[in-house]
């Protein structure tokens, strides 16, 4: 099912993918899998290998849950947060062994 069109259907169905449910709850898809990995967010049966399905009764629970949308958000801010600083550690870090390697020896 289209993005857009899983706000505008009359009836969603029993289960959701990764992409419907970041629509429903305002998250990239990219965040649905790490609030997977982290273990706020449930998919249902077995998560290994497959792709993840969330049941619409549990994603349209945790839409009025203010605490859980507070965590998770909190959790996502955070994950980005340690993610660009690491990137841009390495891109420091690359720019230092670049120049290190290009200035001649005097």
């Amino acid at each position: 099912m289209e993005n857009a069109r899983v706000l505008q259907v009359v009836r969603l169905p029993a289960r959701l993918t990764i992409e419907e449910t970041g629509v429903l709850l305002g998250f990239h898809p990219d965040s649905i899998y790490f609030l997977v990995d982290s273990g706020i967010l449930r998919p249902l049966g077995e998560t290994e290998h497959v792709q993840l399905m969330f049941a619409t009764i549990y994603v349209r629970r945790l839409c009025s849950d203010e605490k859980w949308l507070a965590k998770a958000t909190s959790a996502v801010r955070q994950h980005h947060r340690t993610r660009n600083a690491a990137q841009r550690k390495r891109r420091m870090q690359q720019t230092e062994c670049s120049q290190a390697t290009s200035s001649p020896n005097s």
